[in-house]
């Protein structure tokens, strides 16, 4: 009996599967001596060189990045590893906060109401660079610089905690100023931040002691952050994330507790004396304004606030001393607005939106930067 000849199809799959199985018998093989092979290192390069193929059908020139790419990508997160794992508490090369302003948003575009806040933080800080941040520019700086914290990131249950989570990293990395979208420069941020390693802010005091009842210590918030590259109090939040996951409510996950938590753990290290201090702002420099959909609480809270620590008073007779008002302070530097675009995620990404270079012509191309500086530190 004649056999008919096998198809392109099956000797296709014929020779995938043989190539699969002397895969795996060479994995066997080299298990057992101890040799490990790198692979996720060659698959974030490959990953790279996607990103770097689809950039050069661009107009824009990337050959600088193509050469770079190609050679030192699988050297890059043993380089961020190092120093996210480094016990070495030396202050950093770059001590100073560099010009850089961080935003983030999950979706394609920027919702249009939120142009003119942007645009309030590049007029009054011209000599600033702006990097907008979307979800495809963070995955491939978690997946090119700190790969094992891809599945951590990805596995977040909500929005919010992986854009809390991302501006740890990025200020670690890169180091700048983190800003939420609903941040507004009243005037140029420089002279509060010049001079200072990392700065933070505490939140307003009509969220922090009166609806939270945080009297001994007013909580931080992470709307607002400014810190040079490599600041200590990053990479202990960075390590820290995988143990916060399990907590349910989202401000202790990712959020300003955590962001919190962490302060409270450095600061009670010797991390905050070897040239790496931070600043902490009162809420009136960045945070003056409470969320207006809490004013009916805050107003209740402190009707009720007989028997109540002299803190918790002391933050009621200021409300009620603004006329329980929400205006900015002379020395306000910025505001935020308290628009929480995490309950309502739908609306805002279906919402009329703009490209960021409609919004900031100079915004920096963060794919591309992400590949230079990346690889430059893994080189």
């Amino acid at each position: 009996m004649r056999c008919s000849q096998p198809t392109p199809t099956k000797r296709r799959i014929l020779a995938l599967g043989l190539v699969c199985l002397f895969t795996l018998s060479l994995h066997h093989v080299w298990t057992k001596h101890g040799i490990h092979i790198p692979w996720s290192s060659v698959l974030q390069r490959h990953d790279v060189e996607l990103v770097v193929q689809k950039l050069s059908k661009s107009n824009d020139s990337v050959e600088m990045y193509v050469s770079s790419t190609t050679t030192t990508t699988s050297k890059v997160p043993a380089a961020w590893i190092s120093l996210l794992e480094s016990e070495d508490h030396v202050r950093s090369s770059q001590n100073e906060i560099p010009k850089i302003i961080h935003q983030f948003w999950d979706a394609p575009g920027v919702p249009k109401a939120f142009a003119g806040n942007i645009k309030t933080w590049t007029k009054k800080h011209p000599k600033w660079e702006y990097w907008f941040w979307q979800a495809s520019d963070v995955r491939l700086f978690l997946s090119t610089c700190f790969p094992e914290y891809v599945q951590l990131y990805k596995k977040y249950p909500v929005t919010v905690n992986r854009a809390d989570a991302m501006r740890y990293f990025v200020l670690f990395a890169f180091g700048g100023l983190y800003l939420d979208l609903d941040m507004v420069a009243i005037k140029a941020n420089d002279d509060l931040l010049n001079g200072h390693p990392c700065v933070l802010t505490e939140e307003t005091y009509e969220h922090s002691i009166i609806l939270y009842e945080r009297v001994k210590h007013p909580n931080l918030i992470n709307a607002y952050m400014a810190c040079h590259p490599a600041h200590p109090l990053f990479r202990m939040a960075i390590k820290d994330l995988p143990k916060s996951r399990a907590e349910r409510d989202h401000l202790r996950r990712t959020g300003p507790f955590f962001l919190d938590h962490i302060y409270h753990v450095y600061n009670s290290t010797n991390l905050n004396k070897t040239g790496h201090e931070l600043t902490i702002l009162h809420p009136n420099m960045v945070m003056p304004t409470y969320d207006k959909g809490q004013a009916s609480v805050l107003r209740r809270k402190c009707m009720t606030s007989r028997n109540k620590p002299a803190a918790f008073n002391k933050a009621c007779r200021s409300f009620q001393n603004r006329k329980m008002g929400n205006q900015v302070f002379p020395e306000s530097y910025a505001n935020h607005l308290w628009t929480h675009t995490y309950m309502a995620e739908r609306r805002w990404k279906s919402s009329p939106s703009l490209k960021i270079t409609d919004i900031v012509p100079k915004a920096v191309n963060v794919t591309r930067r992400i590949l230079r500086m990346c690889t430059r530190n893994g080189s």
